[in-house]
């Protein structure tokens, strides 16, 4: 392998990440109904694949593999959400049992205040403060 074949697969490299960013990003364009957007990356496309195209019939066909790793490359460059966008990082995760814990006490709050509503039907001012709370 001569300098010059690894300059050209750098190049290829470069330039299979630029094509496959291009091609992300004209889908994007088209999707949100952007046509000069679109017509700009389609532009590129056609730049940058060309040149990775006559660079592997000329010079070496051992060039496809820095091609497809660039593709690769572009492929989540493109994708990747912003940073603004992205999840946020918990510092404390949530401890499991506590929503079990939550709605245990729930139910036997409940079963106090539906057992306290029955023993307040009997009559006297504990069913008349019953009768009054919604």
């Amino acid at each position: 392998m001569t300098w010059t074949t690894l300059l050209v697969g750098v190049a290829i490299f470069v330039s299979a990440i630029g094509l496959d960013f291009a091609d992300s990003s004209n889908t994007r364009a088209v999707a949100e109904g952007r046509p000069h957007a679109a017509a700009r990356w389609s532009l590129l496309m056609y730049a940058f694949g060309t040149f990775g195209f006559f660079s592997v019939l000329e010079v070496s066909y051992w060039l496809a593999v820095p091609e497809a790793a660039g593709l690769y490359i572009g492929t989540l460059l493109a994708v990747r959400p912003p940073k603004a966008k992205r999840a946020p990082v918990l510092a404390v995760a949530p401890r499991p049992g506590r929503a079990r814990r939550r709605a245990a006490s729930a139910r036997r709050h409940r079963v106090a205040r539906c057992s306290a509503r029955a023993v307040a039907g009997a009559g006297g001012e504990t069913a008349r403060a019953y009768a009054a709370e919604p």
